[in-house]
């Protein structure tokens, strides 16, 4: 019997304990919080079932919708998807109707975006390598330098032009504004998806069941533990060592490994090290990160949208979602959560300040929009995340390339997902990498066959 380590117990560890306990492996999950569910998990607060922000179950994935299907039954409820854009003092809606951005910024900023949009595609850049090219061809140069490189600046805390094309491929409709426009008036939705599934007790209800069918397969699940060290025998890892949350360390033997920690946290843990250049390589892969605050009003809010985004560079959230709207079970009347989501690094001074600072600057935000105290706060926390995103900027594909090269020498080491391949994708993705990645023997091959996943979108 093969017996097969997962380090990570969020969605694609989960998955892949999952598949590999079915495929009749001994399976060992070690997850070092004291819940599984990574950035997928649920908490209770003030009675409200609340994410790690909003995570949409959608998917072009048979196996993954089945899967999701079969473990939230009698669980998951129908969401209409409604958003809004908070655009030149107002909202308006999402995707957009021309009159509405006509009354928020002006007839002429209309005509200027939509001459600018058909100079684009009369014109089109030829070479497409980064973010800016994309914005461009799609949109026009002046949809570019009025709303996605500040929006991108603001959400990613990074110069747009250093993004490479494939920041916009994975995040962007394909079709353009104006065909945004048009499916909004015609009722069609090419780019982005009008119902979607919610779980009724929140995303970490999946997680759980993952789990839960995980160890009715067999695998073991144990959370609060350490990892400290893979032992590399030659091209194969042969032994792991953890500590567990009374501080014993325990040695477990192990013939295969499959990993969805960050990429620099997975190689620090290798004895013998791997090369100085390999772990400097992983850890300059640049992330975006984010704090997410979770306001409780003192009244009801009536909006009926899920998501709000915020583009004005003034307002420190770029993102909002009420949870009451994705299901009413997750914050019952007379309770509304409003969910912020404030893009920051470690590094920023906001991300560092305390939540007294950071409540009185959101709640100094919330009044510029909502000034007739409609988002008056009763309640206020905050968690800070300093990974969220891997950001595809100009110098990172050399650096993950030697990293996965690396990685490609040990032959029973597999990593998977966001953070174990650096990969900008969503938890559909994650599930599905955690249920294929049994398929593969040797783990030269999985890294090979990555452009499995090449046409992998976010559909909004």
């Amino acid at each position: 019997m093969t017996r097969t380590l997962i380090l990570g117990g969020g969605v694609a560890g989960l998955a892949a304990a999952l598949s590999h306990a079915r495929a009749g492996d001994d399976v060992l999950l070690l997850e070092k919080e004291d819940t599984v569910g990574g950035l997928c998990r649920t908490f209770h607060w003030h009675d409200c079932w609340l994410d790690l922000g909003p995570h949409r179950l959608f998917t072009r994935y048979p196996e993954v919708q089945a899967l999701i299907e079969e473990t939230c039954a009698g669980h998951l409820v129908e969401t209409r998807r409604k958003s809004s854009l908070w655009l030149g003092g107002r909202f308006i809606d999402y995707p957009t109707r021309t009159r509405q951005v006509a009354a928020a910024v002006g007839w002429p900023r209309v005509f200027l975006l939509g001459g600018s949009f058909f100079l684009g595609r009369m014109f089109p850049r030829r070479r497409i390598e980064l973010y800016r090219d994309v914005i461009v061809n799609q949109y026009g140069a002046e949809m570019y330098e009025w709303f996605f490189a500040p929006y991108a600046r603001k959400t990613w805390r990074i110069d747009p032009e250093l993004l490479l094309r494939e920041m916009a491929e994975k995040r962007l409709p394909p079709q353009g504004f104006w065909q945004m426009i048009s499916d909004r008036a015609t009722g069609r939705a090419t780019g982005y998806v009008r119902h979607f599934h919610y779980p009724d007790r929140g995303v970490g209800l999946l997680c759980d069941g993952l789990a839960e069918r995980a160890q009715a397969a067999g695998a073991r699940i144990v959370t609060s533990v350490v990892p400290t060290r893979l032992r590399l025998d030659g091209a194969n890892v042969s032994r792991e060592t953890f500590v567990d949350p009374r501080g014993r360390e325990t040695e477990t033997d192990v013939d295969r490994v499959v990993s969805s920690i960050p990429l620099d946290a997975l190689l620090e843990l290798l004895d013998p090290p791997a090369p100085d250049e390999v772990r400097q390589a992983a850890r300059q892969l640049p992330y975006s990160g984010l704090v997410i605050v979770y306001v409780l009003l003192k009244q009801r809010m009536p909006a009926g949208d899920c998501w709000l985004y915020f583009p004005d560079p003034e307002l420190c959230f770029n993102r909002a979602y009420l949870p009451q709207n994705f299901a009413p079970g997750l914050a019952p009347p007379p309770r509304t959560v409003l969910v912020l989501e404030v893009p920051c690094r470690p590094d920023e001074e906001l991300y560092q300040a305390s939540d007294e600072v950071l409540r009185e600057r959101v709640e100094t935000d919330l009044a510029k929009v909502w000034n007739g105290g409609q988002a008056a706060v009763a309640d206020f926390c905050a968690i800070r995340l300093p990974r969220v995103y891997p950001l595809y900027t100009r110098d990172y594909l050399p650096r993950l390339r030697a990293v996965l090269e690396y990685l490609s020498s040990i032959d029973n080491l597999f990593s998977l997902g966001r953070h174990g391949l650096f990969s900008y994708n969503n938890s559909d993705l994650a599930i599905k990498m955690g249920l294929d990645v049994v398929e593969y023997a040797h783990a030269r091959d999985w890294y090979a066959g990555q452009g499995r996943y090449d046409d992998y979108r976010i559909i909004d």
